[in-house]
């Protein structure tokens, strides 16, 4: 409910209560103004615990979530140390050659090959 929708449930509220109980001033022993004024006063009751349980709901849920933002930065904030930690120990045994070798033919260095080239190869073999 917006402060627009609340001024005048309010104004409307205490209009009605007002004419009521005037009205009831009017006509003490009428049984119906009476129990309209007990209807008002529950209705008034039970509007309050509704505004009261709704604000309650929305301050948790803005905690919460206030909550599982910060949860979530402190998360990414170990991401990025453990990842700076991992880098130290980052060895490349796939992309390295296990030791440096050398073409047969023409002795150019290769990446473990044994012929630099389909030249050289095709030379070998003749």
């Amino acid at each position: 409910m917006n402060l627009l929708n609340n001024q005048a449930y309010t104004l409307w509220f205490n209009w009605l209560a007002d004419k009521i109980m005037e009205w009831k001033d009017a006509k003490p022993l009428n049984k119906d103004l009476r129990n309209c004024v007990k209807a008002m006063n529950e209705i008034g009751m039970f509007t309050n615990s509704l505004r009261t349980e709704l604000e309650i709901i929305t301050k948790r849920y803005n905690l919460m979530r206030s909550r599982k933002n910060t949860e979530i930065q402190d998360l990414k904030k170990q991401i990025e140390t453990i990842t700076i930690e991992l880098k130290k120990y980052d060895m490349h045994y796939i992309d390295m050659p296990d030791e440096t070798t050398y073409c047969r033919t023409c002795d150019k260095e290769t990446d473990g090959d044994t012929y630099c080239s389909k030249n050289c190869y095709d030379y070998d073999l003749e």
